[in-house]
Order: structure tokens, then C-alpha cells, then sequence
């Protein structure tokens, strides 16, 4: 009798004070949205940051991306300019020229972009940088002169317009260096 009734104890039904499993759910998925909305209109308020943070962590957030986009248009002009590849092939530059076809999509453009960059700013000056989008209507007649077939395609023009290099790909660094050195050099 003594088993019966400890199996008796285990069948025992739950307290009616203790919440059943769906009643945690309920309670827990209550719980959550009060705090995302609670978050969300923390965040509208923009509740314990004063107005003078909330400028200044917006302004220096526009100043951080401010010179990385003024350097590349600085140093490698706009992003499709066709005319200047039409001056360079006339010879009317009086510098050598560097014509960097280049896509959006392409994975590759946007990983050398700082290089290419960084070469631009080096030999500001002595070699003009002219980028052309081959996405661009504008830009399909120079992609057929120049025999493009993959991005990023380089093709470095004297200054009195003659093609020096057609390379498809990232050569590297040094490779354009020494390539614009010797070119600057008469050679």
C-alpha cells in the first residue's frame, strides 16, 4: 500500500497557484515585446544622451566619412569620365594617364580601390588617374577600344596619348610604381 501511494503522490496534480508552460510563454513573449518597445522609444527620444552628444556623434560621423570620399574623387577623379580618356588619347593631358575600368559589382575593384587610391595621392601631379564604370553607356565605346574583358582592366596612355599597358587584373602596387617611374623617367 505504501507504493501505491507514493505512485499515487507523483500523479498528484500541479499547484493552481504555479503557471502552466504556456502561460510562462505567454508571460516571457509579454516581457519581451514591453522591452523592445520600451528600447525603441528610448531610442526616439534619445533618452540620456543630450542634444549637444547626439550632434556631435553625428558630425564626427560625417567628418569620418567625408575625406575618404574627397580623397578618391581628389586624387582619382569622378567615378566615370569618359572626357578625360578622350583628352589623354588626344595627347592633351600633357602627363601621363592612368584609365582604371573598374564595376560596382566587382569585388575585386572595391578591394584595390585604397591602393589605387594610394597611388593616385603618391603621383598627384605626374599621372593623371581616369576612372571609367563599364556599366556605364557612356563609357562601352573606350571598353571595345580597349579590348576589356574583366575588371579591374588598367591602361596606362603616355603623355602624348600612346597605350604603354593594357592589364587586366591587380599587378600590384610596385608593378605601377615602377611603370609610372619609368615612364616619368622618358622611358
Amino acid at each position: 500500500m505504501a507504493a501505491h501511494a507514493k505512485r499515487r503522490r507523483g500523479k498528484q496534480k500541479p499547484d493552481k497557484l504555479q503557471p502552466s508552460g504556456g502561460r510562462w510563454l505567454l508571460i516571457g513573449v509579454g516581457l519581451l515585446v514591453f522591452g523592445l518597445l520600451a528600447f525603441g522609444m528610448l531610442q526616439i527620444f534619445n533618452f540620456g544622451q543630450s542634444d549637444t552628444a547626439i550632434q556631435a556623434s553625428q558630425q564626427s560621423g560625417a567628418e569620418a566619412a567625408e575625406p575618404v570620399a574627397n580623397r578618391e574623387t581628389r586624387f582619382l577623379g569622378p567615378a566615370n569620365d569618359p572626357a578625360s580618356v578622350s583628352l589623354a588619347e588626344a595627347g592633351e593631358l600633357g602627363q601621363p594617364v592612368l584609365v582604371w575600368f573598374h564595376a560596382d559589382w566587382c569585388h575585386v575593384c572595391q578591394q584595390v580601390k585604397p591602393e589605387v587610391v594610394n597611388l593616385g595621392e603618391e603621383f598627384d601631379g605626374k599621372v593623371k588617374f581616369v576612372r571609367l564604370n563599364i556599366d556605364y553607356a557612356e563609357s562601352r565605346s573606350a571598353v571595345q577600344r580597349y579590348g576589356v574583358r574583366a575588371t579591374p582592366t588598367f591602361v596606362l596612355l603616355d603623355a602624348s596619348g600612346q597605350v604603354r599597358g593594357n592589364v587586366p587584373g591587380w599587378p600590384g602596387y610596385q608593378a605601377f610604381t615602377d611603370a609610372f617611374n619609368q615612364l616619368l623617367a622618358g622611358g
